[in-house]
């Protein structure tokens, strides 16, 4: 399994971007599944779904979260 295809299961299954989260929870959920991404190596990642218009951002209390 890759991360894009763990990204879809979160997506399409799981329901894992109903609520919107922070790199940092998405860096946690990835490590407890044993994928070990710096939170560095994911913003990259993250920004060119939003790019795509396969996840949405806002920006909450300074910080931006991701979601659908």
């Amino acid at each position: 399994t890759t991360i894009w295809e763990r990204w879809n299961g979160w997506t399409k299954e799981d329901g894992f971007f109903n609520k919107a989260k922070a790199l940092a929870e998405i860096s946690k959920a990835l490590e407890e599944e044993g994928y070990i991404y710096p939170v560095t190596t994911l913003s990259g990642v993250v920004l060119g779904l939003v790019q795509k218009k396969l996840l949405g951002r806002k920006k909450v209390e300074g910080r931006w979260v991701y979601g659908k």
